[in-house]
């Protein structure tokens, strides 16, 4: 027996505006959708960004010496006390995505705002405004719904001055400084020594446990200095002609170019010039002493200079592309002929270059390898050679 037709009439009528309903409020809720979608579209996150850099000449000020840092981390704090971490990129900006209408933005709501700079070990905020607080407010119609009062005060970081190395075990070892001040230096059992310099010329009298006189000029600029051992017998005297391999005006394009031989009048293996940004590496572009280009050993083998003629090396700035690389030594060794006269051990970082004092006197060769074979970089290498 079938339903009354008044009941069936009923039912289907609000099954009807039943469906109706649900088909009306999916319909509101699509376009409620869209009118956000448009709306969140139509008004991006914006970058809020602070610049942080190398302070190369050390005076607290962003100028035209100075360099981008890349891989810095800082931290920003939100005003109700969640933080966020990010780092700085290739050319020194550390980017917050700021919008009121995007929800994971990292700048997302009006009221205060701090960042902080995070240093890596070893280096120090030398400029003003470490610690930034800044006040956001909601503007509609701006791209992103929020503004910034003031946008951040560029952040300068530089290295401390440490000068290291490593002396026969007993040998007394004394600093002169610029200004004619004087330091003692500790040396400990093994033979290694270390002190916090100021910029400016230093010169190394050294005492060897036989009671030979040994002095040793180490000029420090602006980045740490590693001093290579000198044999306790006197080294040949300097060669006349100083040269630098920068590896700017090997190539114009940002690409890669295989040292030739004949560069800086030397021939080199295994070595090739990079713009700083084409691996996209942070070591690359902190480990750039001047201009934008470096050499690296290629696939992390072993790399040399070397000459028929006998050449001097006298320093170079010397840093590694990849963070695993900072925990293997790198190996620099000297060749007069065919016997082995200088082998020393370095730590490379990719926070920037390490100033090493070679001095290696009239040389034919010398081999520049990481103990893990990983991609060590070289800039501003300084050389001398003989007249022509």
């Amino acid at each position: 027996m079938g339903l009354p037709a008044p009941l069936v009439r009923l039912l289907v009528s609000r099954w009807f505006g039943a469906l109706c309903g649900a088909a009306c409020v999916g319909l509101l809720g699509l376009y409620a959708h869209r009118l956000w979608k448009r709306r969140t579209d139509e008004s991006p996150a914006i970058n809020i960004s602070c610049f942080v850099y190398r302070d190369v000449n050390r005076n607290g000020r962003y100028d035209v010496e100075d360099r981008p840092f890349a891989g810095l981390e800082v931290v920003l704090t939100r005003p109700d006390g969640s933080t966020v971490k990010r780092r700085s990129n290739l050319s020194g900006f550390t980017n917050f995505p700021m919008s009121a209408h995007h929800p994971g933005s990292d700048v997302r709501k009006e009221g205060e705002h701090r960042i902080e700079v995070q240093p890596p070990a070893g280096w120090k905020v030398s400029s003003a405004e470490p610690v930034q607080t800044r006040l956001f407010r909601r503007l509609e119609g701006s791209p992103s719904g929020l503004v910034i009062e003031r946008t951040f005060t560029p952040v300068g970081v530089a290295p401390r001055l440490l000068v290291s190395g490593q002396m026969e075990p007993g040998t007394l070892l004394k600093a002169e400084g610029p200004g004619g001040a004087v330091a003692s230096v500790e040396i400990s059992p093994d033979g290694r020594f270390s002190w916090e310099a100021i910029p400016g010329a230093w010169t190394l009298h050294r005492t060897t446990p036989a009671g030979q006189r040994i002095s040793q000029v180490i000029p420090v600029r602006n980045t740490p200095v590693v001093v290579a051992r000198t044999a306790a017998e006197a080294a040949p005297p300097p060669l006349p002609v100083s040269v630098v391999a920068d590896f700017d005006t090997l190539t114009p394009s940002d690409t890669l170019y295989e040292v030739p031989n004949g560069y800086v009048g030397l021939n080199w293996h295994n070595w090739v010039a990079t713009h700083q940004k084409f691996y996209k590496g942070e070591g690359y572009v902190n480990g750039t002493v001047s201009g934008e280009y470096l050499a690296y050993n290629s696939s992390g083998h072993p790399a040399r200079i070397e000459s028929e003629r006998p050449f001097d090396l006298e320093r170079l700035y010397l840093a590694v592309a990849w963070p695993e690389a900072e925990k293997h030594d790198l190996h620099l060794r000297a060749w007069r002929g065919d016997q082995l006269v200088h082998d020393e051990r370095v730590r490379g970082s990719t926070t920037g270059p390490v100033q090493v004092e070679a001095h290696f006197r009239s040389i034919t060769r010398v081999e520049l390898t990481s103990a893990a074979y990983w991609q060590l970089l070289v800039d501003d290498v300084q050389f001398r050679l003989p007249l022509p």
